[in-house]
């Protein structure tokens, strides 16, 4: 496949993953969309100061050229992902903490929390306990 191509496409996955739409991305390249569309469609390659903008906005270089990453490159890249992504939404990052310090740190765990028939189970034990509390009288 062309280069500029596969060059383009690792651009629109940083782009999208960072910005969540292209028009966001070229924003904040500080280009016009019609500009970064011809970089994503591989009709032109980022030059040296492109290249720059993008550093300063996280983008691993030599992957976005090359295709190669680095463990370094890769737990950087994750780092401003997640960063960006806890800026746009702090209220959903409060949760997500809130979630983790109590021990839930997969969606298993978390649908496990959110099952239905254990939460009419919780409900039918404190509305059962309330009753005796009122009526003094035990099921059987």
């Amino acid at each position: 496949m062309d280069e500029n191509i596969e060059i383009g496409r690792r651009l629109r996955q940083f782009g999208e993953d960072k910005f969540g739409t292209m028009a966001e991305f070229a924003k904040s390249l500080g280009i016009l969309p019609q500009n970064l569309n011809q970089l994503l469609n591989g009709e032109r390659r980022p030059g040296i100061r492109m290249q720059e903008r993008l550093r300063n906005l996280g983008c691993p270089i030599e992957w976005l050229m090359y295709g190669e990453t680095s463990a370094v490159t890769n737990a950087k890249y994750n780092y401003l992902v997640e960063k960006k992504w806890r800026e746009n939404n702090p209220d959903k990052a409060k949760i997500l903490d809130y979630l983790e310090g109590v021990g839930i740190t997969n969606v298993e765990q978390l649908k496990a929390l959110f099952n239905p028939a254990g939460i009419a189970e919780d409900v039918a034990a404190i509305l059962q306990k309330r009753i005796e509390e009122v009526t003094g009288v035990k099921k059987k």
